[in-house]
């Protein structure tokens, strides 16, 4: 009631539509099983990422939205720094930061690493989590967790929180997998992760894993993602399907980011500077995160059926 009274033009972001359907789901749901609204939403927990950019701002829209019913104590705010473009000095070769370029974040896959970072978060008061996000929400019973963009159109209908994938993801998180994705058709000019498969030589044994835009830049890969795109629009009639990024993850799957060397970022261009120089960021890619053996990744497409 707060929520609305304060905004009656209900001129809402994604953000607060999302965060609001997710409260109405939990007060349903509580009310089918008799109990209080607001003691489940109380206890529910939430991890919200920001840019630096942004930060300050949305944190004072939580306050002034009241938390969207949800506990403060629960909301976990994790902070992404942004950083200038490099350029290459012709002279040397070597490569400097552009400090008159704007800044930018280094990706979801930063976001990812963020949460084994200690100090890496607050509270809305300002107060740092000390220890590391995974180890708070182990502190707390979570098992697992879900990731999802504020551009997810789902998450603003009754599908802000979908039990049908929830039990599908905990059905295979018992099989051994610590990453479930989450997937939707896609056309050959869509950016995105694609899903495909290979047989580990070492092992023999099939593995899934995303491939990013970015990692299929090569012309070994256009070559090899067209012959595919061009397959299975021919015999499917759509096209491979890609991350909708809307993971579900074990908590304890973050043990290993830290392994095989951890997660290498990608150079991504930004533009060019006043002399026309290519501008380079650093960007991490969550998706590589699926090509750890020791993650076990699988994916999966999500289909309504009639009755």
């Amino acid at each position: 009631e707060a929520f609305v009274a304060q905004d009656k033009n209900f001129n809402l972001s994604f953000g607060e539509r999302q965060l609001l359907q997710m409260r109405l789901f939990y007060e349903k749901l509580a009310r089918d099983k008799g109990k209080d609204p607001a003691e489940v939403l109380a206890k529910q927990s939430l991890i919200i990422h920001l840019s630096e950019n942004t930060a300050q701002e949305n944190i004072e829209m939580f306050k002034k939205a009241n938390f969207f019913g949800f506990n403060p104590e629960n909301l976990v705010f994790v902070i992404q720094d942004t950083f200038h473009t490099f350029v290459k000095n012709q002279d040397t070769g070597a490569m400097e930061e552009n400090a008159e370029s704007e800044t930018y974040p280094y990706g979801h896959g930063y976001t990812l690493i963020q949460l084994k970072e200690p100090g890496a978060s607050q509270f809305s008061d300002g107060k740092v989590l000390e220890i590391t996000v995974k180890e708070y929400l182990k502190q707390k019973g979570v098992k697992i967790f879900g990731a999802t963009r504020i551009n997810d159109l789902t998450r603003i209908s009754e599908d802000a929180i979908s039990v049908p994938r929830i039990a599908h993801a905990l059905k295979e998180i018992d099989k051994g997998h610590k990453v479930v994705v989450e997937l939707v058709g896609k056309t050959s000019k869509q950016k995105g992760g694609a899903r495909l498969q290979w047989i580990r030589e070492r092992t023999g044994k099939s593995h899934s894993f995303l491939l990013e835009t970015m990692n299929a830049e090569t012309p070994e890969w256009k070559e090899a993602m067209a012959k595919l795109y061009k397959e299975f629009e021919e015999n499917y009639h759509t096209g491979v399907p890609y991350n909708k990024f809307s993971q579900i993850y074990d908590i304890d799957s973050l043990d290993e980011l830290d392994k095989d060397g951890g997660l290498n970022p990608s150079l991504r261009v930004r533009g060019k500077d006043k002399n026309g120089n290519n501008q380079l960021t650093l960007e991490w890619v969550s998706g590589d995160f699926t090509w750890k053996e020791g993650v076990h990744a699988t994916a999966f497409q999500f289909v309504e059926k009639d009755g």
